[in-house]
């Protein structure tokens, strides 16, 4: 899988994708950097990738410059458009970009917003439905998604950053992390337990367009995930290849 001349909803996902992973590393007190071609982590978290490639021409000398006797290194390529393979390097996952108009789906999920319990309140701003500050809440959020160690209230406070809880009948059922990081928004750790994923994807859906009315949702997703993605209304739009080098 090559692209050479990505579309605008493909570089708008990868912009976002980039600002998602910023801030979840300066959440957790990690360093990041950036080049002209590539965004780079020394020390991210589990589940992130120590580079993220920013453009097609990138290259692998540009990517792999300062990582080495790096152990356990991840790579996104963004464009799956680099032979990794030939620098010690496994392709892990083979993904898509992918992209929705705006518009709500039908119906009303259930759905609640998940704040950190020490983020003020903002009497300016219009109410968001549903926001939980109880700090339990943060805590089922982060153990729907797996995401315990990663996840903290710091980042749930972030200004760019919506996670969405999916419930039903009041119980937690799913769970999705939203980013604005690019005038679009971003959709990720989409999980579903004990709901149809479908029904999961729906509710996310929703609280996207009504948080953000108008804009763009992007995100990437593989195999069984993209399905639910695609039934959602999201279209592939571009390859995105992980790289790990042991």
């Amino acid at each position: 899988m090559t692209s050479s001349d990505p579309s605008p909803a493909v570089a708008a996902a990868v912009a976002d994708n980039v600002a998602w992973c910023e801030a979840v590393c300066r959440s957790l007190g990690r360093r990041t950097g950036r080049t002209a071609h590539v965004w780079s982590s020394p020390d991210p978290p589990r589940w992130f990738s120590h580079r993220i490639t920013l453009g097609p021409g990138t290259t692998a000398e540009q990517v792999l410059a300062g990582l080495d006797g790096q152990a356990s290194c991840w790579v996104e390529d963004s464009h799956a458009s680099l032979a990794l393979d030939e620098h010690g390097f496994v392709p892990v996952v083979d993904a898509w970009w992918t992209c929705r108009p705006p518009g709500a789906p039908a119906g009303t999920p259930d759905w609640t917003i998940v704040r950190s319990p020490d983020e003020p309140d903002e009497p300016d701003e219009p109410d968001e439905p549903d926001e939980l500050d109880e700090p339990d809440e943060l805590a089922a959020w982060t153990s729907l998604t797996g995401l315990t160690d990663v996840v903290t209230p710091r980042l749930a406070a972030c200004p760019s950053v919506r996670l969405v809880t999916v419930r039903e009948r009041g119980r937690p059922v799913g769970a999705a992390a939203l980013s604005t990081g690019a005038d679009v928004v971003g959709v990720s750790c989409v999980v579903s337990h004990g709901q149809d994923p479908d029904a999961t994807w729906a509710a996310v859906v929703h609280a996207a367009t009504q948080l953000f009315p108008g804009r763009l949702l992007v995100g990437y997703e593989s195999g069984e995930d993209l399905d639910a993605a695609r039934r959602a209304g999201f279209t592939p739009t571009g390859p995105v290849r992980i790289w790990h080098r042991p």
